[in-house]
C-alpha cells in the first residue's frame, strides 16, 4: 500500500515504531525494518525527514550518533490511516537530551524489545513505556 504522501508499509511502521518508542537510533531502525538491508535504510530515513515524517538529531557523544523521534506530520499520517488516535498527533517527544538518563532507559527498552521480537514475540504485542504512560494518565 501507498499513502497520498507516498508513504508505504515500511514507511508507516518506522513513523508508528518511533512514536511508541519516542526515540530509536538508526541501528534500531535497522534491525527493525531493514535487517536484510541494513543500506536501504539511510537513503528511506532521509526522505522520511525530508518529508517531515521524522525527526532527526545527531548526537556525536552517543555511540550512535543519530536520533529519530517522531513529528507532528507524522502523527498527522499515522492518525489519518486510523493507526494512532488523533489526540495524539502533538503528541511528540521533547528534543532529545543524550545526557539524559531516561534517553539512555528508553533506547535500552528499544534494544529489549528487539532482542523479544528476535526471539520470536510478536512486536504487534508490545506496550511501549510511553503508551504505558499514557493510559495510566487516562485512569
Amino acid at each position: 500500500m501507498r499513502t497520498e504522501s507516498g508513504l508505504d508499509d515500511r514507511d508507516l511502521a518506522v513513523l508508528l515504531f518511533t512514536w511508541q518508542c519516542r526515540y530509536a537510533t538508526l541501528g534500531q531502525l535497522r534491525r527493525a525494518f531493514w535487517p536484510s538491508a541494513p543500506a536501504a535504510a539511510a537513503p528511506r530515513l532521509r526522505a522520511l525527514r525530508g518529508g517531515g515524517w521524522l525527526g532527526h538529531r545527531a548526537h556525536p557523544w552517543l555511540r550512535e550518533r543519530l536520533l529519530y523521534f517522531p513529528t507532528r506530520a507524522g502523527n498527522r499520517e499515522l492518525a489519518g490511516l486510523g493507526l494512532l488516535d488523533p489526540r495524539r498527533i502533538r503528541d511528540v517527544p521533547p528534543a532529545p537530551d543524550a545526557a539524559a538518563p531516561a534517553l539512555r532507559h528508553d533506547l535500552a527498552v528499544v534494544d529489549l524489545r528487539l532482542a523479544l521480537e528476535d526471539s520470536g514475540a510478536d512486536g504487534r504485542t508490545w506496550v511501549s513505556d510511553h503508551e504505558l504512560r499514557i493510559r495510566g494518565r487516562a485512569l
